[in-house]
């Protein structure tokens, strides 16, 4: 029997069936303000007028965020305001509450205003002129005032006069109402210009300036430190130019200063000034002092 050979394909025919599904369809939600959350939980201001914002952010049912008309209210405007926009502002101390809402929801901060001082202002009684020893016609007042300038009351203030500047009366006080706190400044004996300065807990002082007098003009003269002396380390061969400068304190000219030059408690020269004004100053010079023994001279 001859051998054959069959050759043959096998084909396969996968037919797929697609089954038609029935139609399903999806609830599309329109979103809802459900939270709204602020920037702040609560707030302090030190100071009337002070500002701070507040930001609002407005949540739908899951939770993202949403463009929400806000609006803002005080539940009282005598201790803070608020802006259409969230800016919260300081009116007078106690506490309120601002609240934000938006489609029905709503959150809400507390807000204390707390003034405190800041620095100490002078009212009036600065720059007075009268008698060595006797009290000044205006009493001193100063002002107790928080950072936007607005009076504090409650502040205790102290006086205190510096050396030679005389007494006060009283010592301390604390503010009013108005902020202010006043003293009454009896002068020093000497003559000249006298100081008081105002200070307290927490804030700036402030100096009040007087000028001590007599019932009669009189001139007060003493030298400024330091002299000068041109050359700091001359030889036993050099000469030097010593330089000095007289003050008068006093309320009247001083006529014919005569201004002497000692050197290791010895008169080694003097001149003459002609005239030193009232509140003024005159330099004066020795010229060719010298030649000076070695060491160290007390000029």
């Amino acid at each position: 029997m001859n051998g054959w050979k069959r050759t043959g394909a096998l084909r396969l025919l996968l037919v797929v069936a697609v089954a038609g599904c029935g139609g399903s369809s999806t609830d599309v939600q329109e979103p809802v303000p459900t939270t709204l959350t602020l920037s702040d939980s609560a707030i302090v201001l030190t100071f009337l007028g002070e500002t701070r914002r507040l930001s609002a952010t407005v949540l739908d049912q899951s939770g993202s965020p949403i463009q929400e008309p806000v609006t803002w209210s005080s539940a009282d405007e005598d201790v803070a305001t608020v802006t259409s926009t969230g800016v919260v502002r300081a009116e007078s101390n106690g506490g309120t509450r601002v609240t934000a809402s938006a489609g029905g929801v709503s959150a809400s901060v507390e807000i204390s205003v707390d003034q405190r001082a800041s620095f100490l202002a002078v009212v009036s009684g600065d720059d007075q002129t009268g008698i060595a020893g006797t009290e000044l016609p205006e009493p001193l007042v100063v002002r107790a005032q928080d950072r936007g300038g607005s009076p504090v009351e409650g502040v205790a203030v102290t006086f205190a006069p510096d050396p030679n500047s005389g007494s006060v009366s009283p010592g301390s006080a604390t503010s009013g109402a108005d902020g202010t706190v006043s003293t009454r400044w009896t002068l020093g004996t000497e003559f000249g210009p006298q100081r008081v300065v105002a200070t307290g807990t927490d804030v700036s002082d402030a100096e009040l300036n007087a000028f001590a007098g007599s019932e009669t003009p009189t001139p007060d003269l003493r030298p400024v430190d330091p002299v000068s002396v041109d050359r700091p380390d001359p030889s036993t061969f050099d000469t030097v130019v010593v330089r000095s400068v007289v003050r008068n304190e006093g309320d009247a000219d001083a006529l014919g200063v005569t201004v002497q030059l000692r050197i290791d408690g010895i008169e080694v020269a003097s001149t003459e000034l002609a005239t030193v004004a009232s509140m003024s100053d005159a330099t004066v010079e020795f010229p060719d002092v010298g030649p000076l023994s070695s060491g160290t001279r007390a000029v």
